[in-house]
């Protein structure tokens, strides 16, 4: 629970200086909105996310290297943004905010001294976002970047496989990565699933993944379910000569360990988790036992796609590689148009977190979803700069007039 304090006392503990390292601080930009004049504001957004609290009847507290800093603001005008209800505290430092009509937008960076932080991504992302959207006198609060030291990021365990991990595994070249999802995600028994399963992979795809929405209610229909499709999947491999992945989903917290031992004992070879749902300590838990880690992005829109209030896309996106996913979702709207173009300066954050240079920490692979078709390959890499993504696709395959072994040769045939 916050205390809500716009107390202004040991400012300058709050406050950056020259004398600083900026190698021990990991930097935080956000945007928000406030009636109440910034330098309180951000002062107190500094000292909610530290120390809090400056003076105990205990004698002289020494919290300098460890209070996060204010190290600017800049004024973006005045703002009828109102993304947060505003409440006041009963505490004598808190500002009356109820009768504050006039607000102002700012973009602000926070300085958090590494001191503090353990090499996680719910850890960062408590110390840097944990509690500042229920501050009562921020009307909109967006984190919007944050810049990690070196040595620090290079702590994390990123991921595995990069783009070039996964061409060796599958001995592919020239062209991206073809993958179904289990649809229907749910209703289908396993001689249908097979069904499905058989003229995909046949026609040329590179992975069957379980639906985020697919679980089995009981451990024994898991074993039989994963047994037949990886069964299935080597016959495939042995008549195509082509090397075939399957993914499990892993975001049923309650069966976590039992999936993905059942993957692993039927030789599956990913697992996807939503760190929107079940943490990205998930991610990492599913790294260390060996998978090939998709992080999808179930559970995460409603912090991310908000314009004024959460994380921004760019930051979830390197918390989850930070984490040592190998594959990330990106936005619905990547390759939702028709024309081949670059990225936008939106998209290109995203893809810059997910597959750009990082100090010590391997690139990720940027995974696409949402009604992408064949004839749209040129766009997709145009967004991307290359062929190394990873595409999810089921509709485009299962409305092919001539069937869905034909669907999936029609994304082979178009690269």
């Amino acid at each position: 629970m916050s205390s809500e304090s716009l107390s202004t006392e040991h400012a300058e503990w709050f406050r950056w200086s020259a004398e600083l390292d900026p190698a021990l601080y990991v930097f935080a930009r956000y945007r928000i909105v406030t009636a109440q004049p910034v330098d309180v504001v951000t002062l107190a957004m500094a000292r909610e996310q530290s120390a809090c609290t400056t003076s105990l009847p205990i004698g002289d507290l020494e919290l300098r290297a460890h209070t996060a800093r204010v190290v600017s603001i800049d004024d973006l005008g005045p703002s009828n943004v109102r993304a947060l209800p505003r409440y006041r505290l009963t505490t004598s430092v808190y500002a009356d905010v109820a009768t504050a009509n006039e607000a102002t937008a700012f973009e602000v960076v926070i300085a958090y001294p590494t001191a503090n932080l353990k090499p996680t991504a719910s850890c960062l992302l408590n110390h840097c976002y944990g509690e500042i959207a229920r501050l009562g006198f921020l009307d909109a609060a967006k984190l919007i970047e944050l810049k990690l030291p070196e040595t620090f990021e290079a702590a994390f365990p990123g991921p595995h496989f990069g783009a070039e991990g996964f061409r060796k595994r599958l001995g592919v070249y020239g062209r991206p990565f073809f993958c179904r999802s289990t649809r229907p995600a749910v209703g289908l028994d396993t001689n249908q699933l097979l069904q499905v399963i058989e003229p995909v992979l046949r026609g040329g795809f590179d992975a069957i993944k379980d639906d985020e929405l697919s679980e089995d209610l009981v451990p024994s229909t898991i074993n039989e379910r994963y047994q037949r499709v990886a069964a299935l999947r080597d016959r495939l491999v042995a008549e195509t000569g082509e090397r075939k992945l399957l993914f499990a989903n892993l975001i049923a917290e309650d069966q976590f360990e039992v999936i993905a031992e059942c993957a692993r004992r039927h030789g599956f070879d990913g697992v996807l988790v939503a760190p929107g749902l079940n943490g990205f300590g998930a991610i990492r838990r599913a790294s260390e036992l060996g998978f090939i880690v998709l992080a999808h992005n179930a559970g995460v829109d409603g912090m991310v796609r908000p314009l004024h209030v959460g994380i921004s896309e760019a930051v979830w996106t390197q918390l989850c590689r930070l984490s040592g996913a190998d594959l990330i979702m990106m936005p619905g709207e990547f390759g939702g148009g028709t024309e081949p173009r670059a990225a936008n300066a939106a998209e290109a954050a995203v893809l810059a977190e997910c597959c750009g240079p990082m100090r010590g920490v391997p690139a990720a692979v940027p995974v696409l979803a949402g009604g992408k078709r064949p004839e749209r390959l040129p766009l997709y890499r145009g967004i991307i700069g290359s062929d190394d993504y990873f595409l999810i696709i089921a509709t485009a395959v299962d409305d092919h007039p001539e069937g869905i072994e034909v669907g999936a040769r029609a994304f082979r045939l178009a690269c």
